[in-house]
């Protein structure tokens, strides 16, 4: 039997038929991957960041120093997804700050699911929950937490502070399910904040970084060459020079007139004051008005009025840095420091007779009362006997 002539044009023509319909099928199968694979990769990405910042995703690197206030804020980027809920803690490792305040943003619908708990032992903030029973949040970028704390000390590491599930049945609620949990291929991905330490004032000492750079210059001079030293002629010079580097190290470790006394407190007190003292006003040209608890007793404002600008000008200027000192355990509480705002205290400038100034302490933890008493502690003077109202 012999084939009709035109048969391997049929053939052909038949293959290219089952061959389009094959590449039809890879296409519909791959469109219909993509499509439930697109539902497979639903993510809510969770950043802790300094307040003020606009960061959403890369972890941040912030430096500090010991006796800083730190503001950070939690911030949820649902990805695309409604948000009808959410449950998770904070930790700061390692455990090295104190007065540990959190503050949830409320996200109507959504309700508060009570207070959660801060251990400031370990460091935790646990039970952060917020949920939504009668409606959801659209999909979108929302803060849902604001924390300000004391960082007391820094180790070489550095601390972080980060969002996680601290327990099993913590998670966030999307599209009707939990995730992670029952909702398939949805994760979470949580964005730490680190705090390191910011230079030391005697790194920043300018004498000895003058004489640091200067001996650097001087050795690399020699080294290439540019001018030779005739150590015949200048062996005084020379051992002079070795002096200078030494005290230029030293200066480094032990600045001249370093402010470190004055940060720690003072301890040398060249005046201590009762606060009804008329000497006050005598000596130092003020009088006080009050210190008071404010901001959900999460600060201690204290007042006082000039009466005279010119012996007023000693508490003045920019090296005061006053310290508030409780006077039942000698805890100190120092002045925050938004990274907005500076330093929240008005004795930056010059004085003005009859014009009252304000400090603001930071009230760690809120372990200072009204009727408990402190003293206020200037640098050259402390007004001790200060009644919180």
């Amino acid at each position: 039997m012999t084939c009709p002539p035109d048969y391997s044009r049929a053939e052909k023509c038949l293959r290219q038929h089952v061959c389009s319909l094959v590449h039809f099928l890879c296409a519909g199968l791959l469109l219909i991957f993509g499509l439930s694979s697109a539902n497979l990769c639903q993510a809510i990405e969770v950043t802790v960041r300094e307040l003020g910042d606009t960061a959403l995703s890369p972890s941040e690197i912030v430096t500090k120093i010991p006796g800083d206030v730190v503001a950070v804020e939690v911030v949820v980027d649902t990805e695309g997804e409604s948000l009808s809920g959410y449950s998770f803690g904070i930790s700061i490792t390692p455990g090295t700050v104190t007065g540990i305040s959190e503050f949830q943003v409320p996200l109507p619908p959504l309700m508060n699911l009570g207070s959660p708990t801060i251990d400031e032992a370990s460091g935790t903030i646990s039970g952060i929950a917020q949920v939504g029973f009668f409606g959801s949040l659209p999909a979108g970028i929302y803060v849902t937490e604001r924390i300000e704390f004391l960082v007391e000390s820094l180790p070489p590491q550095g601390i972080t502070i980060a969002a996680g599930f601290l327990a099993p049945s913590e998670s966030f609620i999307v599209s009707g399910d939990t995730c992670p949990g029952t909702l398939i291929g949805c994760t979470v991905t949580f964005n730490s904040m680190k705090i390191v330490g910011g230079p030391s004032v005697p790194m920043l000492s300018p004498f000895g970084m003058f004489l640091l750079i200067g001996t650097i210059l001087i050795a690399s001079g020699r080294k290439l060459g540019l001018k030779p030293f005739d150590f015949r002629a200048t062996a005084t010079r020379g051992s002079n020079l070795g002096l200078v580097a030494l005290v230029g190290a030293l200066s480094l470790v032990h600045p001249v007139g370093s402010a470190r006394a004055v940060e720690e407190g003072n301890p040398m007190q060249e005046y201590t004051l009762d606060a009804a003292s008329p000497e006050l006003a005598e000596k130092w040209g003020i009088e006080v008005v009050f210190i008071r608890l404010t901001a959900v007793d999460r600060f201690l404002d204290f007042r006082y009025r000039v009466v005279d600008a010119e012996k007023a000008g000693r508490l003045f200027g920019p090296g005061i840095k006053p310290i508030l000192i409780d006077s039942s355990n000698g805890r100190i509480s120092k002045v925050p420091v938004p990274p907005k705002l500076g330093p929240m205290k008005s004795t930056r400038g010059r004085p003005y007779e009859e014009r009252q100034y304000f400090v603001f302490f930071a009230n760690q933890g809120r372990a200072i009362h009204a009727g408990e008493e402190v003293a206020v502690d200037f640098g050259e003077l402390k007004i001790s006997g200060l009644k919180v109202q």
